[in-house]
C-alpha cells in the first residue's frame, strides 16, 4: 500500500495511527516534532503526511511551509484538538497553506481511512 508519515507529539496517538494504518496495509514512519518530521520528509519522501497542528517547537502550520516549498506535492492531512482546548482552530489555516484535507480529533477511525483512501494515488 503507502507510505504514510506520522507527525504528532502524543505519543498514544502516533501508537493509534501506526496500529489503524498499518492493520490497513501501509507502512508507517513516525516523527515525534516537527523538526524530526521535517528531516524524515526530505530523507524518505511518503505518499502522505499526517500531521498534528498543535506541537511544541515548529508547529504544524509552518511543517505545511516548510514542505511545500522543497516538495510542492506532498499530500498533508493535518488534526487538531484545539478546537476543544479553547485555543483558535487553525485547520481552516493548514488548508490555506497547502493541507489537503483537516480532521478534528477525535476523530471516528473508518472517516480518517475514507480521508486517506481520497488523496492516495
Amino acid at each position: 500500500m503507502a507510505r504514510i508519515l506520522i507527525i504528532d507529539d502524543d505519543l498514544q496517538i502516533r501508537v493509534a495511527l501506526r496500529h489503524l494504518l498499518s492493520s490497513n496495509g501501509h507502512d508507517v514512519e513516525e516523527a515525534v516534532n516537527g523538526e524530526d518530521g521535517i528531516v524524515c520528509y526530505q530523507e524518505h519522501p511518503a505518499d502522505l503526511v499526517i500531521l498534528d497542528i498543535m506541537m511544541p517547537g515548529i508547529n504544524g502550520l509552518e511543517v505545511i511551509e516548510i514542505l511545500q516549498k522543497g516538495f510542492p506535492k506532498v499530500r498533508i492531512v493535518t488534526l487538531s484538538a484545539a478546537h476543544q482546548v479553547g485555543r483558535a482552530n487553525l485547520l481552516p489555516a493548514s488548508i490555506l497553506l497547502g493541507a489537503l484535507r483537516a480532521v478534528r480529533k477525535p476523530f471516528e477511525s473508518e472517516y480518517l481511512l475514507s480521508v486517506i483512501d481520497e488523496l492516495l494515488p
